[in-house]
């Protein structure tokens, strides 16, 4: 029997059987191992079958499962996948065995098992509900605390979902949830306070899916990185410059943002900073090396870039008597 036909009635029992899709996760039982990936699966030794043909091995497996014989069950359907890994049982034991991994709560494990899935048996299995069940698992542990000692909480380690979801937007850049995803990688790099890979991040999210709804709160995040950047780098004209044009494209953007008080309050910062530097410039060149020239053309730019600040007027005063003395 050709395989797609003959797996398609099958996929919503074995789903149904496995009992994972609607299992709620809590704080524990996270295995902190990253997922690798896997070899093509063979027979040996660790992967003797009970049975002699795949669909009397995946029946065992199943009768296994379903008597709460999960460690069993685990090794039997994965002998299902590396003695026939061409049967159509082989992505149905795959999968059962993925879903086993994630209700044991062994997620980054799981995830591994799933990838072999996509990696392996495209088309023989329910894609989206795979992806789904990879993207809740680096969900998961992005925002879930990673150990607790005595009374204290723990602390999140969301870098352990961060290959996850980049293997994600690789697996399905078209998917629904993809910019979902592309968006986590900028907030993971964000909250690891790696600026400029979360800067790229999100610069890819608004490349990637300009239309999306994730990519206007991207984009203010974005901004917000170029901000901390600037704030790092003391002196930096272009730092200060990208940091203040993107925040300043955001608020022309999105004038009805809710984040727009914030981005105002950054770019008063920003700009109070970036016109000291201009001041400071010219003064330089008006008393410490005595360039009268430079001065003039430096004043000129300073109020021509910052005409509203206070040291404005002191600079047009400047400017006055310079070009006095430039002409003469």
């Amino acid at each position: 029997m050709h395989r797609t036909a003959y797996l398609r009635g099958a996929w919503a029992i074995l789903l149904l059987s496995g009992g994972v899709l609607a299992q709620e996760f809590n704080d524990t039982g996270i295995d902190h191992r990253m997922p690798t990936t896997t070899a093509h699966k063979s027979p040996g030794f660790r992967y003797r079958a009970v049975m002699s043909t795949p669909p009397a091995q995946y029946a065992y497996a199943e009768r296994l499962r379903n008597h709460g014989k999960t460690r069993k069950a685990l090794k039997a359907f994965r002998a299902v996948v590396h003695n026939w890994h061409d049967s159509d049982y082989a992505p149905r034991a795959q999968l059962a065995y993925a879903l086993l991994l994630e209700r044991q709560k062994k997620y980054l494990e799981a995830f591994k098992e799933y990838q072999y899935l996509v990696n392996n048996f495209a088309g023989d299995f329910p894609y989206e509900i795979v992806l789904e069940n990879q993207f809740r698992i680096a969900h998961h542990l992005m925002t879930t605390r990673q150990a607790k000692f005595w009374k204290f909480k723990g602390f999140k380690a969301s870098e352990r979902a961060l290959p996850l979801f980049q293997e994600l937007v690789e697996n399905a850049p078209n998917w629904e949830r993809s910019a979902d995803a592309q968006f986590y990688i900028g907030i993971i790099h964000e909250g690891r306070e790696s600026y400029e890979k979360a800067v790229r991040a999100f610069e890819e999210l608004y490349f990637r899916y300009p239309r999306h709804e994730r990519t206007t709160e991207g984009l203010f995040h974005r901004a917000y990185c170029l901000y901390l950047i600037a704030g790092e780098r003391a002196q930096d004209k272009r730092a200060l410059r990208e940091a203040v044009s993107a925040l300043s494209q955001y608020t022309r953007r999105y004038p009805d943002s809710t984040h727009n008080i914030e981005v105002a309050r950054y770019l008063g910062e920003l700009k109070e900073e970036l016109a000291g530097m201009y001041y400071d410039i010219a003064v330089y060149y008006d008393t410490t090396v005595v360039r009268p020239k430079a001065a003039l053309i430096a004043y000129r730019d300073f109020v021509s870039r910052f005409p509203t600040v206070g040291a404005a007027e002191e600079a047009r005063l400047r400017i006055k008597s310079l070009e006095e003395i430039v002409t003469q």
